[in-house]
């Protein structure tokens, strides 16, 4: 599951090296701010997988994973970041008061693994957010 991208992003940074000048960055750029729109839109959807947003904007997976080999983290990889964060956020702000609440509508499906991310994203359990709050 995780190698796949994982060889597509070092062959990508090598090939990288390999070149003086990047053309149509500026493409690339919006290509790649394309689909992590998409990924942001479609945040709850827990089975989102790449090729959900590949099919969405006619790129093929080994494209969005050369877009993505350039920032150093996969799309999925980003969209787990993004999903805690908002997660935090909503806990952390009070949007919410029910961690499976902010689980589910994160595009969590497990909670137990989402309170092993958030604790490894965040150093805190998500139940320590809500309690700092009300403290």
């Amino acid at each position: 599951m995780f190698a796949s991208p994982a060889l597509e992003m070092i062959f990508t940074a090598i090939g990288r090296s390999m070149k003086q000048e990047v053309p149509d960055s500026n493409k690339r750029k919006a290509a790649l701010d394309r689909a992590k729109k998409y990924l942001i839109d479609h945040l709850a959807d827990e089975t989102l997988t790449v090729d959900h947003v590949t099919g969405a904007h006619a790129i093929s997976v080994r494209t969005l994973s050369r877009l993505s080999a350039e920032t150093g983290v996969t799309p999925m990889g980003w969209l787990h970041t993004q999903r805690l964060g908002r997660a935090f956020s909503m806990l952390a702000e009070w949007r919410t008061t029910s961690v499976t609440e902010a689980a589910f509508s994160c595009g969590f499906s497990d909670l137990s693994n989402f309170s092993c991310a958030f604790k490894r994203a965040f150093g805190r359990s998500r139940n320590s957010v809500l309690a700092a709050k009300s403290g």
